[in-house]
C-alpha cells in the first residue's frame, strides 16, 4: 500500500529519506489529543524504603529503569556514634559495605544504578584514609575504580544504563598551592580511568551524567568557586568539550542530546544539540531549581527546589506540566501524604509513573518510592497499548480501520542502531485492539521490528526485523512472519521491506547488493527477490525503493545514474525510468506513488534550493513552492501529500502545518507537537504520524478531514470554475474508448453531458474552506477526531531530529 524512506546521506537532504507512498486508506486513529486528563487508574501510593538496624535516617539518590531497585545512603549505629553506607533497597535494605576498612568506621555512598539494577555506583572511603570511586555488583562486591595518575581521591557520579561507561570526577594537588583540582573522567573496564579534556577557561572539571552508550557526557567547569564562576558543558568522543553557559549541567537522557542543569542565578535550563539552551524557570516560591535526574526519553526532569526558609521541595517537570512541587502536585492525583513532606526526587522511572528520593517522616529523613503516577493522556480513545513506552504509525489500510508501525523501547535509538527491543504493531481503530507481530529470531540480539506498510484491508504487514547480526526484509501474513532473505548472490547483508500492494502480491523495498552498496528490489511469492538494478551510467552501486502503487505496477524510488542522484519509476514494461529534476538541479528522490502509480512525490535539488515535487506523465515534475519538504505519503488519486514536519499539500490548501492547520478546524492539540506525517488514507480524510505528547513520543491519527478534492476540479487547481467548465463542454459527448480517460464524466454515465454539467455547478467555489464558526458563525462540518494509540519514537531526542526511522543502516 505505502512506502517508506530514509536518508541517504548523499543528497546532502538533513531530513533524509522518510516514508513511502500510501496509495489507500481512509480515517484512521492516531496518537493524539484532544484536552488532558489523568490516566484512569488508581492513586499512586508512596513507600517508606527503610533504614539499616539501629538508623536514623535514609535517602535513596537513584534507581533502576523500572523504579523496583534504589540506591542511595542511609546511616548505623556505631557504638554511640554514626557511620554511613551505601545501600541497595530491593525487597528490604542491603548495606553495601566499603571499599576496604573495618566495618565499624568509614563512609560510603551510593549515587546512581544502571538501567537493570546491576551495578551500582559511587564514593567509599578506603583503609588509610580518602573517597575513592567504586563500582559494585552482586557477584563482586564493591571494587575500588582508584585514580587517574596524580589524584588522590575519586568520585563516580552516574552509570550508563548497561554499566558499559562510568563518569565522576578525580582529584589531585595542586603542586603550587596544594588546592585540589577536580578532573573529569570517564571509565570502562577495558580502559579504566580516562580523563576527558577539561573545560577551556577552567581549572576544575566536574562530569555529572553519561549517555547510554557513553558517547556523551554533561557536567560542569569552575575555577575558584562553583557557585560563581561554574560553566556547563557536554562532551563528546567526536567533538571533545562544548560549553553551553554558565551554570552547571547535570542530567542527560538516553542518547546525550538533551540536558538539564542550572544556570547560575539558581533557574532550571535545558538544552538540545539543535536548539540550543532554554530557561525552565523556578518552582513556584523557589529561589533555585536543581534537576537531578532526566528520564531517558528526556520527558520528565525531577529535583529539588530551594526555598528562603531552608526547606527543599521535591519537583516534577514534564512539558506540559512544567514544574511542579510533589507536595502539591501528588495529593491532586489521591496520594495522601499526611506525615510526610518531600524534599528531594532522586531519580524518575523510564515510563515515569515512579519516582525516588528523600524527605520527612513525621520530622524523620527518609528514602521514599512513588510509584503508580499516571501520565497524562488524551480524553479520547487510548488504543491499548502492549505496555511499552513507545511506539510509531507508519501506514493505514485502505478503509482507515488498521494501523501498523511499531511498539517498544527505545524505538528511534533502535531505528538507527539496531539495539533495543521492539516489536511490529498492528492496531485497528474499530475494535480498539492492538496486536503484536513479533519479530524474526534475533539470536543473542533484543528483538527488534518495525511494520512499514500493509495492504488494503491490513491482513497482510510488511517490515524489516533484526534476524541474528543483520535486518531483513519480513512478510507478515496469516499471523506468520515469514523473512524475505536477500538479493541473489548476496550472503551477507540486510534487506527492508518498504511497500506492499492492495493485493499483497507484490513487495518492494531494498538491501545490500550483489556488488555492495544498495540495490532496489521487487519480491513477489511467485519469484522471490528481484534485482531492479541501477539507472544507466550509474557509477555507484546504489538505488532504493521506497514508494509502490495500490496495483503493483509502479515502483518509485532514487537510483546513481550518469547524471548523479535521480528519482527514479519502474514498470515491468519499461524498466527504471529517471524522473529528472527540477530547473536547476542536482539530484531527485521519489518516495512515493498514488495508487495507480499516475502521480509520483519526492523531493529534488533546485535552482531555489531543496523542493518538494509532485509528477505526472502529461506535465513532468513541478515544484509544489517555497515550502520544500520530505513527502512520505499521496493519497489514491494523488490530489493529498502528508510528509516532514508534519506538513499537508492539496491543491486547495497549498503547504500547510498540520500543528497550525488542525486547531483550525477544531482539533485540540495542547501539550502536542506534531513531528512528522507518515501516511494519508485514499481519500484523504486519515492522516497517522508521530509526534510528542507532553514531551513524550507518541503515535497519532487523525480522522474526519473535510474533503480537500473534487473530482468537478478537473484541472487540480483547488477551485471549480471557468477553467473547469470549459474542460467539460470541451469533452461533451460520449466518452473515448478505453483505457483512455474521461475525467469530465463526472455522473459516470460513460458520456459527457447535463448531468455532469450539474455536478459541476453544484460543486462551483473552492474545493476546501475552513469552518465558518471560526469566524463565530456555526460550521456546517464537525471537527476531525484525533487519537492516541499509546507512548511512542523515539529517540528520546529521536524528534529533535527529522530522521528516518524506516532507514535500517544509518
Amino acid at each position: 500500500m505505502n512506502s517508506t524512506h530514509a536518508p541517504v546521506g548523499q543528497m546532502g537532504v538533513q531530513a533524509g529519506r522518510r516514508l513511502g507512498a500510501l496509495r489507500s486508506g481512509v480515517a484512521v486513529s492516531a496518537a493524539a489529543i484532544i484536552g488532558l486528563c489523568a490516566s484512569a487508574q488508581g492513586a499512586p501510593t508512596i513507600e517508606d524504603l527503610g533504614i539499616l538496624p539501629s538508623g536514623t535516617f535514609s535517602a535513596a539518590l537513584d534507581a533502576s529503569a523500572d523504579g523496583s531497585i534504589a540506591v542511595g545512603v542511609a546511616d548505623m549505629d556505631n557504638i554511640g556514634g554514626f557511620i554511613q553506607r551505601a545501600v541497595r533497597w530491593s525487597g528490604g535494605i542491603q548495606n553495601l559495605g566499603i571499599i576496604s576498612g573495618s566495618d565499624f568506621s568509614g563512609f560510603s555512598n551510593a549515587r546512581s544504578i544502571s538501567s537493570d539494577g546491576g551495578v551500582i555506583v559511587g564514593e567509599s572511603s578506603v583503609l588509610g584514609g580518602g573517597l575513592f570511586a567504586f563500582r559494585w555488583t552482586p557477584g563482586g562486591g564493591m571494587q575500588s575504580l582508584g585514580a587517574m595518575p596524580g589524584g588522590v581521591g575519586s568520585f563516580a557520579t552516574s552509570v550508563s544504563f548497561n554499566a558499559g561507561w562510568i563518569v565522576g570526577y578525580d582529584w589531585m594537588l595542586d603542586p603550587d598551592d596544594g588546592s585540589q583540582l577536580a578532573r573529569a573522567f570517564l571509565w570502562t573496564e577495558t580502559n579504566g580511568m580516562e580523563a576527558l579534556d577539561p573545560l577551556p577557561g577552567t581549572t576544575n572539571t566536574l562530569a555529572q551524567g553519561v549517555s547510554d552508550f557513553g558517547t556523551r557526557v554533561v557536567g560542569f567547569g569552575f575555577n575558584s568557586d562553583p557557585a560563581v564562576d561554574s560553566r556547563a558543558f557536554v562532551w563528546s568522543s567526536a567533538t571533545a568539550m562544548q560549553d553551553i553557559g554558565d551554570g552547571r549541567a547535570i542530567a542527560t537522557n538516553s542518547n546525550g542530546f538533551l540536558v538539564a542543569g542550572r544556570s547560575q542565578d539558581g533557574r532550571m535550563f535545558l538544552w538540545n544539540s539543535l536548539a540550543g539552551r532554554e530557561d525552565i524557570g523556578l518552582v513556584p516560591g523557589s529561589v533555585q531549581t536543581t534537576p537531578a535526574r532526566m528520564s531517558r526519553d528526556g520527558a520528565q526532569v525531577v529535583g529539588f527546589a530551594s526555598f528562603l526558609d531552608g526547606d527543599p521541595h521535591a519537583f516534577l517537570w514534564s512539558r506540559c506540566r512544567g514544574l511542579l512541587d510533589l507536595n502539591t502536585y501528588l495529593p491532586t492525583l489521591g496520594l495522601d501524604l499526611t506525615g510526610w513532606h518531600l524534599s528531594r526526587a532522586g531519580s524518575v522511572s523510564d515510563d515515569g509513573s515512579t519516582i525516588t528520593g528523600w524527605g520527612l517522616l513525621n520530622g524523620q529523613a527518609r528514602a521514599w518510592r512513588v510509584t503508580g503516577i499516571p501520565p497524562l493522556e488524551s480524553p479520547i480513545s487510548l488504543l491499548p497499548p502492549p505496555g511499552a513506552p513507545e511506539s510509531s504509525a507508519f501506514a493505514v489500510s485502505a478503509d482507515g480501520d488498521v494501523v501498523v508501525g511499531s511498539a517498544g523501547t527505545g524505538i528511534n535509538f533502535t531505528s538507527q542502531s539496531g539495539i533495543g527491543t521492539s516489536t511490529a504493531m498492528l492496531w485497528s481503530a474499530s475494535d480498539g485492539s492492538a496486536q503484536e507481530l513479533g519479530a524474526l529470531p534475533s539470536g543473542f540480539f533484543p528483538p527488534n521490528a518495525t511494520a512499514f506498510d500493509l495492504n488494503i484491508d491490513g491482513s497482510a504487514v510488511v517490515g524489516r526485523s533484526r534476524a541474528a547480526a543483520d535486518l531483513r526484509a519480513f512478510l507478515w501474513e496469516d499471523g506468520t512472519m515469514i523473512d524475505l532473505g536477500l538479493l541473489p548472490g548476496v550472503t551477507t547483508g540486510f534487506s527492508t521491506a518498504q511497500g506492499i500492494d492492495d493485493n499483497a502480491t507484490v513487495v518492494a523495498g531494498f538491501g545490500t547488493g550483489p556488488l555492495g552498496g544498495r540495490r532496489a528490489f521487487r519480491w513477489t511469492s511467485a519469484g522471490g527477490m528481484e534485482d531492479l538494478g541501477l539507472l544507466p551510467g550509474a557509477t555507484t552501486q546504489w538505488s532504493q525503493a521506497w514508494g509502490i502503487s495500490g496495483d503493483g505496477s509502479v515502483i518509485v524510488g532514487d537510483s546513481h545514474s550518469a547524471d548523479g542522484f535521480r528519482a527514479f519509476r519502474w514498470t515491468s514494461a519499461g524498466g527504471m525510468q529517471s524522473l529528472g529534476v527540477l530547473p536547476g538541479g542536482a539530484w531527485s528522490e521519489a518516495w512515493a506513488a498514488s495508487g495507480d502509480g499516475s502521480v509520483i512525490v519526492g523531493v529534488s535539488d533546485s535552482a531555489d534550493g531543496f523542493r518538494t515535487f509532485r509528477w505526472t506523465s502529461d506535465v513532468g515534475m513541478q515544484s509544489l513552492g517555497a515550502s520544500g519538504f520530505v513527502p512520505f505519503d499521496v493519497n489514491g488519486d494523488g490530489t493529498v501529500i502528508v510528509g516532514g514536519g508534519a506538513r499537508l499539500w492539496s491543491a486547495a490548501t497549498g503547504v500547510v502545518n498540520l500543528d497550525d492547520w488542525l486547531p483550525l478546524l477544531g482539533v485540540d492539540l495542547s501539550c502536542w507537537r506534531l513531528i512528522n506525517a507518515y501516511g494519508v488514507s485514499a481519500d484523504g480524510s486519515t492522516i497517522v504520524g508521530t509526534g510528542r505528547f507532553d514531551g513524550r513520543e507518541q503515535a497519532w491519527r487523525v480522522s474526519g478531514l473535510p474533503a480537500l478534492s473534487s473530482a468537478s476540479d478537473l484541472n487540480g487547481d483547488g477551485a471549480v470554475g471557468s477553467a473547469d467548465l470549459a474542460i467539460l463542454l470541451g469533452s461533451w459527448g460520449p466518452c473515448p474508448p478505453t483505457p483512455q480517460p474521461c475525467p469530465a464524466d463526472l455522473s459516470g454515465s460513460g458520456s459527457v453531458g447535463s448531468a455532469d454539467l450539474a455536478i459541476l455547478l453544484g460543486e462551483w467555489g473552492p474545493v476546501f474552506q475552513l469552518p465558518r464558526s471560526m469566524s463565530g458563525s456555526s460550521a456546517s462540518m464537525s471537527a476531525p477526531v484525533f487519537e492516541v494509540y499509546g507512548e511512542l519514537e523515539g529517540m528520546s531526542a529521536r524528534r529533535l531530529f527529522e530522521i528516518d526511522e524506516r532507514d535500517p543502516v544509518r
